[in-house]
């Protein structure tokens, strides 16, 4: 198995986020949510604006073991 990519090569980006366009699968979502646990993001906030689904990631572990 691959290790996770860090995704935290510069300290700034504390926020990610991330539109997906129509409905979400919630299976296909759940392993999208559990991929960026393991990378060091949590999801902050989830919305929806004009039909598509609007993610917001926060940034909030190292998986080295840093906390931001």
């Amino acid at each position: 198995m691959k290790a996770p990519q860090m995704n935290c090569s510069q300290p700034e980006f504390h926020y990610l986020t991330e539109v997906n366009k129509g409905s979400i699968r919630m299976q296909t979502w759940q392993k999208h949510l559990n991929d960026m646990y393991a990378r060091g993001y949590r999801l902050a906030h989830a919305f929806e604006q004009d039909g598509n689904t609007v993610q917001v990631y926060e940034h909030h572990w190292h998986p080295d073991g840093f906390r931001a």
